[in-house]
């Protein structure tokens, strides 16, 4: 220990107490653990039931935590009955029921109880041995939790896991939750998906701890004499998006493909525009223009990118998905472009990159708005040249493959911010074809419905498959389908676990979720650029665009800033209802705020009166 943090401790009234390590004092029993909630997330340490446990911001603390408010040597823990905190004459201070502290001062707090060092919230709370058991939630709260948790990690460095849990239907909750308990944190979420089915989500947590926390699971039902099954899927490598990662969980359970192979099933083709858009498809697959798949997550354009190759001819050829957003960028261009023996740690030997792999092939490239951009220029020289260059190599290997790009993102927009190359966009546009979203193809929605519901009848192993019935229909129309056709999937999956008679009704739908998005009429919209059979481009400026949106277009930016200004006044700052009133998924509304640097309205203003 320091001479500083000596004087500091020597000042304080625990003089008289032996200072142990936290190691040493962990192995006397436990029954206290400390909550550290930060800006980068939450982490829950072990307490001894006595002691004193110093905290602070450098590495030689008991607990060590790396906030910029927080101070060498921030305060001290004295965990006999009662348990005090004490400030070590910290910078930021220490808060207690709303007072802060003086130095050296030491107050009595409770189990639970909220303490502010900075910036930073502390909590002593009991351990997993002494709380009552973890509560079920609904799989509507899940849902909302998913989506807030999505909106607080999209653009930044953070992940977060998605678990599902099948067990037999027969098999108490309480049984369940019980088990789960021993490995799991006090912040992770359980809730009931349908019976027999359990969804988990596992805030702030990377691929090391993922693997270890899936372990445990596993280890902890492995005695049990019933048979379980578990999906894991990890934003973002398993997916971008809350409903393309419960498609990955539940995909690992049912073992049907996420993105199921278009010849594996009766596509759908209701919709003229969809119709137009594939009647272009089978003109161009022929050639080897680079084609661009632009449109929301969920659209279908994983099933239009292998519609592309299955009409070429490189249909006998691999067809190489590869999405973008799944691998570091150290990893990525590796995997693309392969490399040489030694040219990293842990390239113990030579390995052929998937370009090579794909030769005479096709390449998706799903989520290439994600590319990063020392990738993307690696990438140019493959589109221009046609051969590649491994990492760590020196000689070049020519290669043949037609490329199809997809993204949700406005690579125009991206690129004006940098993060994309225009170079590279004008190379993957040979053409683009803008996916129209699921609530602009309402007479799509039914013939979906029941090609999902044949697929998770089968999955299920049911004999006779439910009806969808009226009321249930009636809702499946009307509402707007953020996630598009792969939400739709989840619904219907869903459904079919609820629903234990002849026919599905709204209570086997997330009804309360779905009534809250019921879509307007979609107004019929002037003649899309695609829609001459002869045109051989397709803008991309409304790519990501519903029926009603102003594209987000360069020149058009203050128009559509003065558009959200104005809905949120008509909607008195509510943005779930002025995302609704643009006709906008409320995560890309919440976007458009950050963007265009508008401030989040507060809760609870008062509506605009009329």
């Amino acid at each position: 220990m320091s001479k500083q943090k000596t004087e500091l401790l020597d000042s304080s009234q625990f003089e008289d107490d032996e200072h142990k390590s936290l190691d040493q004092l962990l192995g006397e029993r436990s029954t206290l653990r400390l909550l550290v909630s930060t800006d980068q997330g939450m982490r829950i340490h072990e307490l001894p039931s006595s002691g004193q446990i110093t905290l602070g911001r450098t590495p030689d603390n008991d607990i060590a935590v790396d906030d910029g408010s927080i101070s060498r040597y921030h305060a001290v823990l004295h965990l006999e009955s009662p348990h005090t905190i004490t400030d070590l004459g910290s910078t930021n201070g220490v808060r207690v029921r709303g007072n802060k502290l003086k130095p050296h001062e030491a107050v009595v707090v409770e189990i639970d109880e909220p303490i502010d060092l900075g910036s930073v919230l502390i909590a002593v709370q009991q351990s997993a041995g002494s709380l009552r058991p973890r509560r079920l939630c609904s799989h509507a709260y899940f849902e909302v939790r998913l989506e807030e948790e999505y909106l607080r990690v999209e653009n930044k460095d953070l992940q977060f896991a998605i678990l599902r849990l099948q067990v037999p239907k027969e098999i108490s909750k309480d049984l369940i939750t019980s088990l789960l308990e021993s490995s799991l944190r006090a912040f992770d979420l359980v809730a009931l998906y349908a019976p027999g089915e359990y969804e988990i989500m596992l805030p702030d947590i990377d691929a090391k701890q993922l693997k270890e926390t899936v372990e445990k699971i596993r280890a902890r039902f492995k005695d049990q004499t019933y048979t379980t099954r578990l999906g894991v899927a990890l934003y973002p490598k398993d997916g971008r998006s809350p409903e393309r990662l419960l498609a990955k969980a539940c995909s690992e359970i049912t073992g049907i493909d996420p993105a199921p192979k278009l010849q594996d099933q009766n596509v759908i083709l209701e919709d003229e525009k969809m119709q137009r858009i594939y009647r272009l498809i089978e003109r161009v697959a022929p050639g080897k223009l680079s084609v661009l798949l632009l449109g929301e997550t969920g659209a279908g354009k994983e099933i239009l990118a292998e519609t592309v190759h299955r009409l070429s001819p490189r249909a006998d050829e691999k067809f190489l998905r590869l999405n973008c957003a799944a691998l570091s960028e150290t990893l990525l261009e590796s995997e693309l472009f392969g490399h040489e023996k030694g040219s990293f740690t842990g390239a113990v030997q030579a390995k052929k990159g998937l370009l090579e792999s794909a030769n005479k092939g096709t390449v998706f490239l799903d989520e290439i708005g994600e590319m990063p951009l020392t990738t993307q220029a690696k990438l140019l020289r493959v589109l221009e040249e046609g051969q590649v260059m491994r990492v760590g190599g020196l000689d070049t290997r020519k290669i043949d493959v037609r490329f199809v790009a997809a993204t949700n993102r406005n690579l125009e927009d991206e690129i004006e911010q940098g993060r994309f190359r225009q170079d590279l966009y004008f190379r993957l546009n040979g053409i683009a074809f803008n996916i129209p979203p699921l609530r602009e193809r309402p007479n799509e929605i039914l013939p979906l419905t029941h090609l999902f519901l044949k697929s998770a009848g089968k999955a299920s192993g049911l004999a006779k498959l439910p009806e969808i019935g009226e009321a249930a229909q009636k809702l499946l129309l009307n509402y707007r389908w953020p996630g598009n056709i792969r939400e739709l999937r989840n619904a219907i999956d869903r459904a079919v676990l609820l629903c234990d008679g002849d026919v599905i009704t709204p209570e086997h739908l997330p009804e309360e979720k779905m009534r809250q998005m019921m879509s307007a009429p979609v107004p019929q919209k002037s003649p899309e650029p695609f829609e001459d059979e002869q045109t051989e481009q397709v803008p991309m400026r409304e790519a990501t665009t519903p029926a009603k949106r102003i594209a987000f277009d360069g020149s058009l930016k203050e128009m559509e800033r003065q558009r959200i200004l104005d809905a949120l006044e008509e909607c008195g700052g509510n943005q779930t209802k002025a995302a609704q009133l643009l006709d906008m998924p409320r995560r890309t509304f919440v976007k458009r705020l950050d963007a265009y640097k508008i401030a989040r309205p507060r809760k609870n203003v008062p509506q605009k009166k009329s």
